[in-house]
């Protein structure tokens, strides 16, 4: 019984253009993409929490645990976020102080 390799299947699939090639490429993300990315998670984080923190007191949530870990969660990413900030900051300072 033969076994055909995988690239013979890969290099035929692109040649009848079944595989998109800039699909095939790795994406290339740059650090204001992951700082905006890791931005709108805490802000999501917090909208969530405020929102279990009103339907809790409206009623609507019977396990205050939920809303109490949700807003831990929110609370510990913004501690993240406000650390990753600080550590841009001190960099940046460092930077400044360089002599050219």
């Amino acid at each position: 019984m033969r076994i055909d390799p995988l690239t013979s299947l890969y290099n035929s699939m692109s040649v009848k253009g079944v595989i998109d090639e800039e699909y095939m490429k790795p994406k290339q993300t740059t650090f204001g993409d992951v700082l905006k990315d890791a931005v709108t998670r805490v802000n999501d984080d917090q909208i969530k929490s405020n929102k279990m923190k009103q339907d809790l007191l409206l009623g609507r949530i019977d396990n205050p645990h939920d809303v109490l870990i949700q807003s831990e969660k929110a609370s510990l990413s913004l501690q993240a976020l406000m650390a990753v900030r600080s550590k841009i900051v001190e960099a940046y300072k460092e930077i400044m102080r360089i002599q050219i």
